[in-house]
């Protein structure tokens, strides 16, 4: 039971709604211009743009938005876009996790929101703060009520689910899970809550000046074993799991897992359901950590974690210190330096580019400098001068390996090869213009600026 004589009254609410989608992007966003130089963070976000957002605003809007914290797509979106990152990053030699608990805490102090928006929303709750004896238990219960008052309840629920002191230690257990239906009634996107939220939420506390929780352990992942472990032979057998040959989870009911809290499950309007229950940890060695945990269950209709921390330490007198000191956060150089980042970023999204075949040489220049030559030219002069004259941007390959101005041995065209080549230097060079594959034989043409092209 959660124990409301020290965590704060339960019938306090903020007068308006609250959105933190946008402000999270943001301190996301100026994360990877920090981490990841303005060259390794704008292929990044032009593709996030041209997936997401481009029939909807343009380009600078879209960075302007970014910038300024007001961006609010659904959350399902915003989950698609953290889960590339993860391993865009990984490809860039970042690790997401330091990239989570230090690059963007040194940025935002910790918080997912601004400073200024910690005051505003815990306005009504700053006597709770100075009474509590319990600053953990406060800052939860404080988070929960925030988060059930907020404009994020229409799709999302992020609460205290259950709270207790046991001798030195407090230990809390945290519920979210989702609103509503997933786009066109699939699943949404897996979402690496323990990455891109567990962690921060565990840090979030030194915020006010006191420990971080020192334990945060999965109970319960929406996600299902075979969307965290893509890479692995999955097989299933009798209701056990295998990866790789190796037995790693078996089926069981929810509220048998989770009996101790089914009171509140039901409560929360939690349905009981068939999940995998793991029974030993799996190692990823890609993202170099444990992804699968011992303990946890997966393919759940929500994400259930534990919050254990040390109770008993001396309350700091300045708790709120911090927050007060940050307010002058966005006006410092660190956040100049960042800004004068963000106005080279939009600068080079606005760019044209004019794109020339040669067709001598067989060679593409883009803005009087050589970019290809040979077959890959001309697969983008075949792209470019259909998008230009018709504004087509989706093409199946046997276009491209039946035109024996691009394949002379039909028997042998090797366009995979010569494609992925040209998308690579793409990919490095001008991002603006990104090839995807949307399906087995064909691919898309992602343009994000104006293109002048033609043929000499």
């Amino acid at each position: 039971m959660t124990n409301n004589a020290d965590v704060g009254s339960e019938d306090k609410k903020i007068g308006d709604a609250i959105t933190t989608i946008g402000e999270r992007l943001k301190y996301i966003y100026c994360g990877t211009i920090k981490e990841l130089s303005l060259e390794g963070a704008f292929p990044f976000w032009i593709h996030v743009y041209n997936t997401h957002f481009k029939e909807k605003i343009s380009v600078k809007q879209f960075f302007d938005a970014l910038w300024s914290g007001t961006i609010e797509p659904p959350f399902y979106t915003v989950f698609s876009i953290l889960n590339q990152l993860e391993f865009y990053l990984i490809e860039h030699r970042v690790d997401p996790v330091q990239f989570v608990q230090n690059a963007l805490p040194s940025l935002s102090n910790g918080l997912i929101i601004s400073s200024e928006r910690v005051l505003l929303l815990s306005n009504s709750y700053l006597a709770d703060f100075f009474d509590s004896k319990d600053l953990h238990g406060t800052i939860l219960k404080v988070f929960s009520n925030l988060a059930l008052s907020s404009e994020i309840q229409r799709e999302t629920c992020h609460r205290l689910l259950h709270h207790k002191i046991e001798g030195d230690h407090g230990i809390a257990i945290m519920i979210y899970h989702f609103f509503g239906q997933p786009p066109d009634s699939q699943r949404f996107p897996a979402y690496d809550f323990e990455l891109w939220t567990g962690s921060q939420i565990q840090s979030v506390v030194s915020f006010f000046n006191i420990p971080a929780f020192d334990e945060l352990n999965m109970l319960a992942d929406y996600r299902l074993i075979s969307e965290i472990t893509p890479d692995c032979e999955i097989d299933f057998k009798n209701g056990q799991l295998f990866l790789d040959g190796q037995y790693y989870a078996k089926e069981v009911r929810l509220y048998q897992k989770l009996a101790e809290y089914q009171t509140e499950l039901l409560e929360a309007g939690i349905p009981d359901c068939t999940v995998l229950l793991a029974e030993k940890n799996y190692y990823c060695p890609l993202r170099k950590r444990t992804v699968i945990h011992e303990g946890c269950v997966y393919g759940a209709p929500l994400f259930l974690y534990q919050l254990i921390y040390n109770h008993k330490f001396e309350r700091p007198a300045n708790f709120l210190s911090l927050v007060i000191s940050a307010l002058q956060e966005q006006r410092s150089e660190r956040w100049q330096l960042l800004k004068e980042k963000h106005d080279l970023l939009v600068l080079k999204a606005l760019r044209k580019l004019e794109v020339v075949y040669d067709c001598q040489n067989e060679s593409i220049s883009i803005n009087g400098v050589h970019f290809i030559s040979g077959v890959p030219a001309k697969i983008l002069k075949k792209l470019l001068s259909m998008y230009c004259r018709t504004k087509r941007v989706e093409f199946q390959y046997r276009e491209f390996t039946k035109d024996p101005f691009i394949v002379n041995d039909p028997l042998n065209p090797n366009f995979v090869v010569r494609l992925n080549r040209l998308t690579k230097a793409l990919e490095n060079g001008y991002p603006e213009l990104q090839i995807q594959r949307i399906a087995p034989g064909r691919l898309r043409l992602e343009v994000s600026c104006p293109i002048k092209y033609y043929e000499k």
